[in-house]
């Protein structure tokens, strides 16, 4: 069995598909529930339900696990055989709670550790990391708003987390630059404060980069690197 350590067991649950996992895997998928971790427990514990996730994540207290990460849960239809599912508590348009980035962080360094899961953010199936039920469309139930974008954002949080886990020191944030685009640059202006989080890297996103490095004794090239966001995070 592969379980992981810090988990409480609940499983297993009917709705899962024994030895189904393709390695390697690919990454580790958020989803919300939209409801609590015990309407949850009973929901995957009902097999007419034909739903599962390998775990839960509870506002507050331990994750559950309900399907081995060798078998195939029943989360993301044709992502099921490649991606590791966390359900969390709550709904959508909420943000995780201080609890739920530390278990999300603790599980995602035990997969970077055992299955090699990269520590990194990912919108796209074919890269690996720490990606999002939406991302997957229709392939994957057309669930577009799940888990909402404060958890998308979040991301960050707990990919930080989990490399201070696993020792890793390296930064999870990309350098970012006129003419970049995605999550990256919407989390970067929701940093910077005052400018439309359209994740678009354009003049003004640029002119408000170089107004912050100036403000911070940082070279004001308009580019954001490791220094720049070590600042922004800080």
């Amino acid at each position: 069995m592969a379980l992981f350590p810090f988990a409480n067991w609940k499983g297993p649950v009917p709705n899962r598909t024994v030895n189904g996992m393709v390695r390697p895997l690919r990454g580790l998928i958020l989803h919300i529930q939209e409801g609590t971790e015990a309407g949850t427990n009973d929901w995957f514990h009902d097999k007419s339900s034909q739903a599962s996730s390998h775990f839960g994540n509870p506002k507050h207290g331990q994750i559950d696990q309900w399907v081995d990460t060798k078998d195939k849960a029943w989360a993301e239809v044709s992502g099921n055989p490649y991606w590791i599912s966390l359900e969390n508590e709550g709904k959508s348009g909420e943000s995780l709670t201080s609890n739920q980035i530390e278990n999300a962080a603790q599980l995602l360094a035990w997969l970077h550790t055992t299955e090699g899961i990269p520590l990194q953010i990912t919108d796209s199936l074919e890269i690996h990391g720490l990606g999002w039920h939406g991302m997957g469309g229709e392939a994957w139930g057309d669930h577009l708003d799940c888990p909402g974008e404060p958890i998308k954002a979040q991301r960050h949080q707990i990919i930080t987390r989990a490399q201070q886990l696993v020792g890793d020191n390296s930064t999870a944030h990309p350098t970012l630059r006129l003419g970049d685009s995605g999550d990256e640059v919407k989390h970067l202006q929701t940093l910077l404060g005052g400018l439309p989080v359209d994740g678009e890297f354009g003049a003004e996103t640029q002119a408000a980069v170089k107004n912050f490095q100036s403000r911070n004794d940082l070279t004001a090239d308009g580019i954001v690197g490791p220094d720049t966001w070590a600042i922004l995070l800080s």
